[in-house]
This record gives C-alpha cells, structure tokens and sequence, in this order.
C-alpha cells in the first residue's frame, strides 16, 4: 500500500478498485493511480482512464475519450508528485534552519 501525505495534510491511501456505488471523484482516481505500480507513466494512467470510461458508460454518464482523460489524469499525478517534492523541499529548509539556529 502506497500512501501519499501532502503539506496541507491531505493524506491519499492507494487502493485497488473505483467505489460501485457513486462516480468516482479525483482523490477515488489518484488513490487508484498509486495502486499501480509505475504510477507516473501513461500507461497507468491508460488503465484508469479505461475504468472510468467503463463506470461512465454503466452509470449512463457520456464518457469523455479515453485518450483525453489519460492525459488528465497523468498531469493530474505529475501535480501531485510535484506538491510532495516541494513537501520535501520545505521540510529539509526547515530542518536546515533549525540545525543553523542550533
């Protein structure tokens, strides 16, 4: 299990499978894209997209292309990859400030 925590205490838990009884949400998309194993390529992206356009398709919501909603959702995880690098970031400047200070 991957879990993510961002700075402003968002926590995201990977999970290996869309709620059946609602339409998913983003935080539902970027917790099933962790559960991939190379989660910042288009191919995990590729999987994801395909199961919401299925989920679109049974809940009778117009699906978007495929093609499209890979391409959001992997802008979506870059996003998410890079707020945890200014996580890390902010944390090691913090740390160095304390360790001047000291």
């Amino acid at each position: 299990m991957v879990t993510k925590i961002l700075h402003s205490g968002h926590v995201f838990h990977s999970t290996e499978k869309l709620p059946s009884e609602k339409l998913p949400t983003k935080r539902d998309v970027i917790e099933l894209v962790l559960n991939e194993e190379n989660f910042l390529q288009q191919s995990a992206a590729g999987v994801v997209a395909k199961e919401l356009s299925n989920i679109w398709t049974f809940c009778n919501v117009y699906p978007v292309n495929e093609i499209t909603v890979k391409q959001k959702i992997f802008v979506l995880m870059k996003l998410l990859v890079q707020s945890i690098i200014i996580v890390k970031r902010s944390v090691e400047n913090i740390f160095f400030k304390r360790k001047q200070n000291l």
